[in-house]
């Protein structure tokens, strides 16, 4: 009996462990924009980093907004910011902003992906992003020759100025002092294009409603008019005349 009672025993205790140890469901997908809460921006500069935040508060945006056109620009924003940090003497600075930037890029790179599709522009500003060196034994002119005019001829005239290939190192610092106001000018324009291109759309979708709407009033109509002259051509002939 002491067997039977101990053997009992053993049997429960699998059983309970057996439910204890059930992995729980997985997760749904997180699609949540990361922000730059999540990268490590220590190693900035005050002023590289104000320029950072206005970037990426702009990049947030478009990401939400799925604006393809902002998210072209404010990418090759990104990407010019780094070489004119680069051609203001600041490669240091470039190359841990570089690195900042490449994470938080990363990061949205299936949210942006999911929406910007196969569209050529983009997906060769990401690509010019990720690439960006960041290895301290990187070269200015290394680090120059990274970013492509390809890619900043896609960006706001301020910061083609700053990053341009024969800019001097006066010039790129000059013009970088002004790519704060200009980025975080950048992100309100973006918000104001994609409110306005939300209010759009939801006028096109009452419009397309108020057409249907119409069209089914119209349908009735013609029905009820048909069914009418039936009846009354049944009634004539009822009659005989």
């Amino acid at each position: 009996m002491k067997k039977l009672f101990f053997a009992a025993l053993a049997v429960t205790a699998l059983t309970i462990a057996s439910c204890g140890n059930k992995t729980a469901a997985p997760a749904a997908a997180n699609d949540s924009i990361a922000d730059t809460s999540m990268v490590d921006t220590t190693a900035l500069a005050p002023e590289t980093k104000s320029m950072l935040n206005s970037l990426t508060t702009q990049l947030t945006d478009v990401i939400k907004n799925k604006d393809t056109k902002g998210l072209t620009t404010t990418l090759a924003n990104i990407a010019a910011s780094y070489k004119a940090l680069v051609n203001s003497g600041k490669l240091q600075d470039a190359l841990s902003y570089g690195q900042v930037i490449k994470d938080f890029v990363a990061k949205n790179l299936d949210t942006i992906k999911s929406f910007a599709g196969n569209n050529t522009a983009i997906s060769s500003l990401l690509s010019g992003i990720q690439a960006l060196p960041t290895d301290a034994s990187t070269t200015a002119e290394q680090a120059k020759q990274a970013v492509s005019s390809k890619l900043t001829d896609l960006a706001s005239s301020a910061f083609q100025k700053a990053a341009a290939g024969g800019a001097t190192a006066e010039a790129a610092a000059a013009a970088l002092k002004n790519l704060t106001g200009n980025a975080m000018e950048g992100a309100k324009d973006a918000a104001v294009n994609a409110k306005d291109a939300a209010a759009e759309k939801a006028n096109e979708a009452v419009d397309a409603t108020k057409a249907k709407a119409g069209e089914a009033v119209n349908d009735a109509a013609a029905k009820t008019n048909d069914a009418v002259n039936k009846a009354a051509s049944k009634a004539v002939k009822g009659l005989g005349l």
